[in-house]
């Protein structure tokens, strides 16, 4: 359930105030040769989460203002037959602030600063069983995560070329880690989660747009982030590699067609939480390369039809942190309609 006022106050300033209510019960449950157990979850689990929040933005001649502070409320119930009934309740306010003014007539500076807030979930709090190859054990002692994120980045808009690269920096305080124990239940390793480590995330993000021509165009995009945990002085899990895509985009009257490439560099900064985990290779994930073709045709104002052959080159890949590899060679057809 959400609710929103937007205000025009003045000419410049406009602000948006709100509620938000989101409720989520969770029903699990699980049965040995018709035996009924504890599932992996508490059964009738319910988390609760309540937000109210305000957003201001003003503009001054050329330069962008914008405010926005929240406050979230969340309220886990478990309903364990093996502990007893719990209830977790945990709140904070998070901000953030940030201004964009042009240093050129094409090109404009932003920056913002801003906090972040992550209650402990229903999977982190009361998981008791095997996932992922390990034994999980409740961990109702959990307390919140918090952020703090600083980002700097520049935008170029021309008649032929948008782009933007943007650069940032989040430490990481209280967080959530698994970690594995010397005990064994049902011959599977029993991890335990802990608020116990503090960690970084720096990386930067870039994207464009190039119109060579009228009807032909260039778009790029591409995002590196190095995460470490300070704590233990290792890299964070399942931080992804530098990835990214380039694509060529041509239009002729009802015809338009698309070539895409996209990668992913190879990802060897592994903790010791990645070389463990069955579904990742310990020494990391190669880096991969994929092309995808698209076309689409407009046979009327009305009916529109598209298909995409995906993996062109039919690479075997995998995403790094994922189970499973990537589709091989595919074709997908589309007949949209519109009235």
């Amino acid at each position: 359930l959400t609710a929103q006022m937007n205000h025009h106050w003045i000419k410049n300033l406009t602000s948006a105030n709100g509620i938000e209510l989101y409720v989520d019960q969770v029903k699990s449950k699980r049965e040995d040769n018709q035996l009924a157990s504890r599932g992996l979850y508490p059964n009738n689990a319910k988390y609760t989460t309540l937000s109210a929040y305000s957003i201001h933005q003003l503009s001054l001649k050329n330069v962008q203002l914008h405010a926005g502070l929240r406050y979230q409320q969340v309220v886990a119930f478990l309903p364990d037959t093996t502990v007893g009934n719990t209830q977790i309740s945990m709140g904070a306010f998070v901000y953030d602030l940030g201004y964009s003014v042009p240093i050129h007539p094409s090109i404009s500076l932003f920056s913002s600063i801003s906090t972040g807030f992550r209650s402990p979930n229903l999977d982190d709090l009361g998981s008791l069983g095997i996932v992922d190859f390990r034994y999980e054990l409740p961990a109702y002692q959990l307390k919140p995560e918090y952020s703090f994120t600083k980002n700097l980045g520049f935008r170029v808009h021309m008649s032929s070329w948008n782009a933007e690269i943007t650069g940032f920096h989040t430490n990481i305080s209280n967080l959530i880690n698994r970690y594995k124990t010397t005990e064994l239940i049902q011959n599977y390793p029993v991890y335990k989660k802990e608020n116990v480590d503090n960690a970084f995330l720096a990386g930067f993000e870039w994207n464009q747009t190039i119109q060579i021509l009228s009807n032909l165009q260039v778009t790029n995009q591409v995002s590196y982030v190095y995460g470490q945990n300070q704590s233990q002085n290792e890299p964070m899990r399942r931080i992804p590699p530098l990835h990214g895509t380039l694509g060529i985009n041509w239009r002729l009257n009802q015809v338009k067609l698309g070539l895409q490439s996209v990668f992913a560099v190879r990802q060897d900064r592994l903790s010791a939480a990645d070389k463990s985990d069955n579904r990742m290779n310990p020494t990391g994930t190669p880096g991969w390369g994929i092309f995808n073709v698209s076309a689409e045709y407009s046979i009327n104002k009305h009916i529109l039809m598209s298909c995409q052959v995906v993996n062109l080159n039919n690479i075997p890949y995998r995403m790094h942190g994922s189970g499973i590899d990537g589709m091989g060679r595919s074709l997908h057809v589309q007949i949209c309609y519109n009235w």
